[in-house]
């Protein structure tokens, strides 16, 4: 602190609000790389990658400084000050949102002084903002609507009432207010109407705003809410009807994004690992050669998604109500915020019939319009007084293999195209015949646009080149389909894939060697306990008929099948039966296929996992290689040039479906459905937008309450001191659930690696303090892998450990099983060792 203002350690920025120096830093400078903060406090050393750790040190360590410069933590909803946990506590924004609302709105000019027009002192306040009645009354009535399911109807009928209600008791309120403070010895005539004059403006905005078109006007006024746009298309031979998609304008719905500080923050940071590892498409080499994220670091890197879904009954086949949906999402947000439905964005909503009738181009052709904008244009705007500028293009289209093979003008047949696979030119006899990665020729950018070309002058030559046309996609300055359109897991090993496929082999091949029976199997499902995580999914009963046995299920219950299968049946095999080696060398691969994490030496490894398996399963059963067999060969240089394949699922989107189809169900208006769906969704987006925070969730906690820590048992004391005072009061709890993830009691976590080993934790209770969260385990020994099993054997100790969720080795909490009076853990994927 100098002369009464914080300067920044970086620049030349300066604040007579430490706040705004704090906020400063995580806007500008904590993306930057080998980004290091010093805390200089009553020259403290202590320093720190990111500033909401520094933020922790000055609460915990400078309680002073803090109670003077750092503003309180108010309750989000009735403005207070929080007693108990505090939710969702974790960014700096959030902790000084009630001191930003009392200071000036800007940070700080070039020469460091305040914008506004306080007193040299700062002993000045803002104005209190009086409430806007109509536009908060509007949003709730929209959010019990779109979030709750609440019909316009209904909502009209509650606002209603609640209007009546507070016009029939507003004497009484008035009266009750004037003789408390006449008991009190205060004369406040004033208040009479002041209260009533309010009271006015909230009994005109319920009556008003609880009807359907007045509060969506409201929305549709407001900045955050982008609305879709009718393009046509043209109309079909023979027929009168004009043929119309709607389109949600690209630029104009990143401009929103980016408005939220921690989408903005997350577009300046560099997500590129720090020790050469795989985490994320900022690794892969398609984001390094790409020549506009080259020369724009912080380039918008956007995700592209299309797939085609139903509406209504698919036992009614009505082609007007199967649609195509194109969504995007940004690569430049960390992946464990892209799992949020709310952070996919809709681009454009057609009927499936149109697609295929006008073509992909048609389509698109406003969509490539303004991809080509951002990419020589890029986009402008403020934010906080600072100017930005961004350019972007597409970075992957993501879909299922049918899709991806539409978008990239590439066979969509696969039982009879001669050359059938995206990546690579193999022929089809060769491509269901080899396992060995070498005998395939990767497809390039120069073959491609030339055999295209070929194709375009002459059809015959689609079967032979494996190319249909070339994708309209490839109008674009910085993208071309090849390269760019990666696997996806979910539909290649788990939904009629892969791993579907073997374990309907493995296990009839089992019952018919007389292992266990079908109904043997079927009893044990029945009656599994679930632990951990593992419970929010359930196995579904397999089919009682061994004639074509299949395993149908859903993604989610297919993966838990695999992995709980050998605590299910595993003590009716025998070790070293080769049928069960099958399903072992499967879960071997589909661990390091699923990963988070990869070294380079790691991606080697799960080649050899993939290459082992299709050896030894195709030596056992002699069967001929499936296109979804094939593409898994291809895994490891995708790996390379993508990141780790389990962040190009199309999970996510696929539940973005259910979004159009609730909206259909509750619909009555069928005349129009893409107008409908299209309008329905940028409501539910327009919420989202106005939240303070975009990304981040409110921490939720389960069955707890707050202690002292004093009061708790000595064991718990020693090892909860080092973070927190004896004196001071946690929050204690059974369960957790931060980032879509749930940490409760009895759940296992995986906490470092030793001695070639993992070591597991087992969560005895959560505590929490000022944000920060605590989980209190019992040290669990590792005493080997029992390969039998596919798991770690492990037993509890008497040692205890406290951990903050951010210092795991790996986010996924797990489930402990009991198997024959053994304790085991299985991993739900492969977790890199980090030198």
């Amino acid at each position: 602190m100098d002369n009464g203002t914080f300067n920044c350690q970086f620049c030349d920025f300066s604040s007579r609000h430490f706040y705004k120096v704090i906020k400063h830093l995580k806007l500008t400078h904590a993306h930057e790389q080998n980004f290091k903060v010093l805390c200089n406090i009553a020259n403290c050393r202590r320093s720190y990658k990111m500033v909401r750790k520094l933020v922790d040190h000055i609460r915990m360590k400078h309680k002073d400084f803090a109670k003077q410069y750092l503003p309180l933590r108010r309750n989000l909803n009735t403005g207070g000050p929080v007693s108990g946990p505090i939710v969702g506590g974790t960014d700096m924004e959030e902790e000084l949102q009630d001191g930003e609302q009392s200071s000036d709105e800007d940070g700080s000019d070039e020469d460091g002084s305040d914008e506004d027009g306080s007193d040299e002192d700062g002993s000045d306040e803002d104005e209190p903002i009086p409430p806007n009645y109509e536009k908060l009354t509007a949003n709730l009535f929209l959010e019990a609507r779109q979030k709750y399911k609440v019909s316009g109807a209904a909502c009209t009928f509650i606002g209603q009432k609640i209007q009546s209600f507070l016009e029939t008791s507003s004497d009484r309120v008035v009266d009750h207010h004037a003789k408390v403070l006449r008991d009190e010895g205060i004369n406040c005539p004033q208040l009479q109407g002041v209260v009533q004059a309010s009271n006015v403006m909230l009994t005109e905005a319920l009556g008003k705003y609880c009807i359907p078109r007045h509060f969506e006007n409201i929305a549709k006024q407001s900045p955050n809410f982008v609305e879709s746009c009718r393009v046509t298309l043209g109309t079909k031979t023979g027929r009168v009807k004009i043929d119309r998609y709607r389109y949600i304008p690209v630029l104009k719905s990143l401009q929103v994004l980016l408005k939220h500080e921690d989408v903005l923050t997350e577009v300046l940071r560099s997500h590129e690992s720090q020790d050469e590892c795989i985490e994320s498409f900022m690794d892969g080499d398609v984001c390094h050669t790409n020549d506009l994220f080259l020369e724009h670091p912080t380039a918008l890197k956007l995700f592209l998604y299309y797939d085609d879904f139903q509406v209504a009954n698919p036992l009614r086949n009505r082609p007007d109500f199967k649609l195509g949906a194109f969504y995007f999402q940004l690569g430049n947000i960390h992946p464990k915020y892209r799992s949020k439905q709310h952070v996919v964005q809709l681009v454009c909503l057609c009927k499936t019939v149109d697609l295929k009738y006008y073509g992909l181009s048609a389509v698109l052709a406003r969509f490539i319009q303004d991809m080509k904008v951002l990419e020589t244009d890029g986009i402008k705007f403020q934010h906080e007084g600072q100017q930005f500028h961004f350019y972007g293009t597409i970075a992957l289209v993501f879909g299922d293999n049918l899709a991806q093979h539409q978008i990239g003008g590439f066979p969509e047949n696969f039982s009879t195209s001669l050359r059938l696979c995206r990546f690579c030119s193999g022929h089809r006899d060769l491509v269901t015949s080899s396992i060995r990665r070498e005998d395939f020729t990767w497809r390039t950018i120069n073959s491609y646009d030339q055999q295209a070309a070929a194709v375009k002058l002459s059809k015959s030559l689609s079967s032979i080149y494996g190319v249909k046309c070339s994708s309209s996609l490839n109008q674009l300055q910085y993208f071309h389909v090849v390269g760019s359109l990666p696997s996806d897991l979910s539909h290649d090993l788990f939904e009629g894939g892969v791993v579907s496929n073997t374990l309907a082999t493995v296990i009839s091949q089992l019952v018919r060697d007389g292992c266990f029976s079908l109904q043997h199997l079927n009893s044990k499902i029945a009656v599994f306990e679930y632990a951990g995580c593992d419970g929010g999914n359930r196995i579904p009963p397999v089919p009682q008929q061994l004639a074509q046995f299949k395993i149908k299920s859903t993604i989610s219950e297919t993966w838990l099948l695999l992995r709980m299968l050998p605590m299910l049946i595993g003590d009716c095999v025998d070790e070293g039966n080769d049928i069960w080696e099958v399903l072992l060398k499967l879960m071997d691969m589909v661990d390091m296929v699923c990963a988070r994490s990869y070294s380079k030496g790691e991606i080697a490894f799960m080649h050899e996992k993939i290459f082992q398996f299709h050896e030894y399963y195709h030596d056992i059963f002699e069967v001929a290689l499936k296109p979804k067999d094939h593409f898994t060969l291809h895994y490891a240089t995708e790996t390379l040039m993508f990141g780790p394949l389990v962040h190009c699922s199309t999970t996510v989107y696929e539940r973005k479906h259910n979004v159009f189809k609730q909206i259909c169900n509750r619909s009555k208006n069928r005349k129009n459905i893409l107008k409908t769906l299209a309008e329905g969704h940028q409501y539910s987006q327009y919420l989202a937008h106005e939240k303070e925070h975009f990304l981040e969730d409110e921490v939720q906690y389960f069955k707890g309450k707050t202690v002292t820590v004093g009061m708790l048992n000595r064991a718990t004391q020693n090892v909860l001191t080092p973070f927190i005072d004896q004196t001071e009061s946690v929050f204690e709890c059974e369960s957790i659930l931060k980032n879509g993830v749930k940490y409760s009691m009895g759940c296992a976590v995986v906490t470092s690696y030793q001695n070639d080993q993992y070591t597991f934790g087992k969560v005895e209770k959560v505590y929490c303090r000022n944000g920060s969260d605590y989980l209190f385990c019992k040290v669990l020994r590792t005493i080997n892998f029992e390969r039998h099993f596919h798991a770690y054997h492990v037993e509890a100790t008497q040692e205890v450990e406290i951990l903050q969720i951010g210092d795991l080795m790996d986010f996924h909490p797990l489930g402990i099983y009991n198997v024959n009076k053994k304790d085991y853990i299985t991993l739900k994927y492969f977790i890199g060792i980090k030198e």
